[in-house]
């Protein structure tokens, strides 16, 4: 068994150390660390280079100085079509690995042999490496799942489809807590163009075909500072929370909509013409298609002013609460939308 950890850089030369000395250390080694560097300078290289008399010997330390900038989610896609490995980590520049990571999610891997992908959790700290309270007063990814035993039970038993439609808006996976079998690269790589992030297309389509699992231990401390691509704009911080979601209601119209219809089409299409439409299970395909039925339900409705939507849409707030049991601002946006 090979394993390969893919690293897309950028400016990384403040913290990607630190990461590179926490892979070092994993009581399961890599064989390989493939780093792709997309900054306009040689800062990082020379971090890189440095840290290569700690690397172990059996471990390959490949640095790849992009010719071109090709972007957080291009550089990943290159990496991972470079990756050698039976069992590709995906690893953010600037966060820190628990030692046992590598060993407990391959373990898990080996122990799912359906799933194709694996995600982890992990404890969100600020740049010195102190935990960030969420209001919750847990500081993991996972603290956006009102039942997180339940959904985690549903991943694990080849039921991860609802789990992830019900909270499609709310990620709890992200991309420096996965782990890919190489064989499914077919499936990352049929990624549509509106998706920014590897990841969440990742919780798509692995998700649809039921090749995911997880492990919900913490095992990365995941940095959150004002130059990583998972910071915060500054109008979405904590005091505009409110404002900012008022604004979001009133100012939504039918584009998003529109493209979350494209995308529940692509994602079918992606999934029958890289693992076959006798890979897709019946129930996930119903449920697919009921949200899209409902999505063009919705689209339907704001192809009136928004006072006229009142009657029909309260008239379906069941329908609102099956679809979106964790959250009413699709019912709230349907009636505010001035669009």
């Amino acid at each position: 068994m090979k394993v390969s950890v893919i690293i897309a850089a950028y400016r990384g030369e403040i913290f990607i150390e630190e990461q590179l000395q926490s892979i070092f250390h994993q009581t399961l080694l890599p064989d390989e660390i493939l780093i792709g560097d997309d900054s306009p300078d040689l800062l990082t290289k020379e971090v890189i280079e440095k840290c290569r008399r700690d690397c172990p010997q059996r471990v390959l330390l490949r640095y790849i100085k992009n010719e071109k900038q090709l972007g957080f989610l291009q550089n990943f896609l290159h990496l991972a079509t470079l990756a050698e490995g039976e069992y590709i980590f995906f690893c953010d520049q600037d966060d820190v690995w628990l030692p046992e990571k590598i060993r407990i999610m391959t373990e898990k891997l080996d122990e799912m042999p359906y799933a194709d992908l694996i995600f982890s959790d992990s404890c969100k700290v600020s740049g010195d490496l102190s935990a960030i309270t969420s209001p919750t007063g847990s500081p993991c990814h996972f603290d956006v799942l009102s039942d997180p035993e339940k959904s985690i039970d549903m991943i694990n038993s080849g039921k991860s489809f609802p789990v992830f439609q019900e909270y499609i808006n709310r990620a709890f996976i992200a991309g420096h807590n996965m782990a890919m079998r190489k064989k499914a690269l077919p499936l990352l790589l049929s990624i549509p163009e509106e998706y920014t992030f590897h990841d969440m297309w990742c919780c798509r389509i692995f998700p649809y075909l039921e090749k995911i699992c997880c492990k919900p231990e913490i095992l990365t401390y995941h940095r959150i500072h004002n130059n990583n691509t998972s910071a915060l704009p500054f109008f979405h911080k904590k005091i505009f929370f409110i404002p900012r979601r008022l604004w979001e209601v009133a100012a939504s119209g039918t584009d998003d909509l529109k493209k979350v219809l494209r995308l529940y089409k692509k994602l079918h299409i992606a999934a029958v013409s890289t693992a076959g439409k006798e890979s897709i299970p019946e129930a996930n395909k119903e449920l697919l298609d009921k949200h899209i039925a409902f999505t063009r339900y919705r689209l339907m409705l704001h192809k009136h002013f928004f006072l006229c939507r009142w009657k029909a849409v309260l008239k379906h707030k069941a329908l609102y609460r099956e679809y979106y049991p964790e959250t009413k601002f699709p019912l709230f946006r349907d009636l505010f939308s001035w669009n």
